[in-house]
């Protein structure tokens, strides 16, 4: 089993009559691993910052927030 993402279209004739649906699968398994990943990050961080007294200043590598 894996995460997918179903499309589907109906193919028409000149007359808009139904002639053919024409489907694709895509897995999204490894997007919807980083998705996970990301939440627990999120969680962590608020985690942290909810039981932290303290101001917190968070910063990027070149010091900038």
């Amino acid at each position: 089993m894996f995460w997918a993402q179903l499309t589907v279209s109906m193919m028409h004739d000149a007359e808009g009559k139904p002639t053919a649906i024409i489907g694709m699968i895509e897995d999204i398994s490894e997007r919807k691993r980083i998705e996970e990943g990301l939440r627990n990050s999120e969680r962590t961080l608020r985690t942290l910052t909810d039981a932290n007294p303290e101001s917190l200043m968070l910063l990027d590598a070149e010091g900038l927030s």
